[in-house]
């Protein structure tokens, strides 16, 4: 567990064997090469960039910023959640329309921003 009021939260390179749970009110969260059962981040007035990620539960969470998620992991697995209200839904370089996406994947990624993009890749 990670909080902030006022300034960016940044996790690199880490293995968690539980959940991660990062919170920040005035700043960006970034991740980089995180493995963990459970991610959660939460930011009001930050974008949320998270890179080679391995996870089973994400869920990233702004209300004022872009969401890019990259996860190491085969796509047909996740059900994945897009959500927002002024920007575009992006699902692996396509924008898509609707906001869920493989109702039968077995992980879950929800990414919410109230203005900004969200756009979830899948790498090997």
């Amino acid at each position: 567990v990670a909080n902030s009021s006022n300034g960016d939260v940044m996790v690199d390179v880490i293995s968690a064997i539980n959940s991660i749970n990062l919170k920040t009110s005035n700043g960006a969260i970034d991740l980089s090469e995180v493995t963990a059962p459970d991610i959660k981040a939460n930011t009001s007035n930050g974008r949320i960039t998270a890179e080679g990620i391995i996870s089973e539960d994400i869920s990233l969470d702004t209300s004022n910023g872009r969401i890019y998620l990259a996860v190491k992991g085969i796509i047909d697995d996740y059900r994945v959640t897009l959500t927002t209200s002024n920007g575009d839904k992006i699902y692996d370089g396509l924008k898509v329309a609707s906001g869920t996406i493989n109702n039968d994947g077995i992980f879950r990624i929800s990414l919410d921003s109230s203005n900004g993009d969200v756009e979830v890749a899948f790498i090997d």
